[in-house]
């Protein structure tokens, strides 16, 4: 078990962490592959709520949560409520991931169908997560506050729905959906005639998203041994909100280091557009338009190179800020149709 210092340190850590990650997708996407889109705009509302369950963590350790001593009804109001931006945080990632993939390798009918089902699926899981945990009571205050006359019920009937229940099924479903949004670039990868190199590494890079599923394991086992931990109870939140942070923050960096490899990629910051006119709209993403070089590259690129590396050509991950034209040694790959 952990202390509630201990939880602050690896909660602001992970958010400083996410918030880097974050500003250099940012500024990837911005100003050197000029393209931005629905996956950039839900990974800035994953950061946002993280950043607000942060506070909302803060706050219920100042209030005495993860302490040896009993909690106080502010640590339990506080902890309580921060599972709204989390549970916000993880679905959100998760929405932002899917529509990377589906902008780069969803070329194809059933990846598309694939993608758009996972994406539909999280805002419902979503809305019922959210339902079930802070619906089952009224008024909802009776969760953290004993003294008033509904607590004993609420407690029960929490127990009994979500600690019983849900928690297993919602540990399946974000174990299956962070390892299959994982998985499924590396099942695309694996047929293309990139160099093996390049292939393991962006393999790599988007798979990390199996720690997330990992994590979710975890915290469910945790989470089950806190309501047979009576007499600790209020020590032992402080492990799972760690694994829950742990979590959530994966989520966005696991999602956003691949759209960074452009910025840490050669010195020659020369924009390449997208095929796509400046302002067109392509599954989520806009194109913007392209920066003048201050200093013209001296050699010719191919222009066919230059449009398609993987996919059709208003999928390049070029744009994507995850291939660069260095990259690619011979031919132009591209995923089986």
């Amino acid at each position: 078990m952990a202390s509630g210092t201990t939880l602050n340190v690896v909660n602001w850590i992970g958010a400083g962490l996410s918030t880097g990650v974050f500003a250099i997708r940012a500024w990837t996407r911005l100003f050197i592959v000029r393209s931005i889109g629905l996956d950039d705009f839900f990974m800035l509302l994953s950061l946002l709520a993280s950043l607000a369950a942060a506070g909302l963590i803060t706050t219920s350790v100042h209030y005495g949560m993860g302490s040896q001593t009993e909690g106080t009804i502010l640590a339990s109001k506080y902890s309580f409520l921060s599972g709204i931006p989390i549970m916000m945080a993880q679905g959100f990632g998760r929405i932002a991931f899917a529509f990377t993939l589906l902008s780069v390798m969803g070329t194809t009918p059933a990846r598309q169908w694939f993608l758009y089902t996972i994406i539909a699926f999280q805002f419902i899981w979503l809305v019922v997560v959210l339902a079930l945990s802070y619906g089952l009571c009224s008024p909802v205050s009776a969760f953290w506050d004993s003294a008033q006359v509904q607590a004993q019920e609420c407690l029960v009937k929490y127990h009994n729905v979500v600690v019983d229940g849900w928690n297993y099924f919602e540990t399946v479903w974000d174990a299956c959906t962070d390892f299959s949004l994982a998985l499924f670039p590396a099942l695309i990868l694996s047929s293309t005639n990139m160099q093996m190199r390049l292939k393991l590494g962006l393999i790599a890079l988007m798979g990390l998203g199996v720690l997330t599923g990992i994590c979710a394991i975890v915290k469910a086992v945790e989470y089950s041994l806190l309501f047979s931990n009576t007499e600790n109870s209020n020590y032992a939140q402080a492990t799972i909100f760690i694994w829950t942070v742990v979590q959530q923050y994966i989520v966005i960096i696991a999602a956003s280091i691949p759209c960074c490899r452009a910025f840490f990629t050669k010195t020659d910051r020369t924009t390449v557009g997208n095929s796509n006119e400046p302002g067109a709209y392509s599954r989520g993403r806009i194109t913007l338009k392209p920066r003048k070089a201050k200093h013209p590259p001296t050699r010719q690129i191919r222009p066919q190179a230059s449009r398609t590396l993987i996919g059709d050509s208003d999928d390049e991950p070029l744009n994507m800020g995850m291939i660069h034209l260095s990259d690619v040694s011979t031919g132009i790959p591209h995923f089986p149709r």
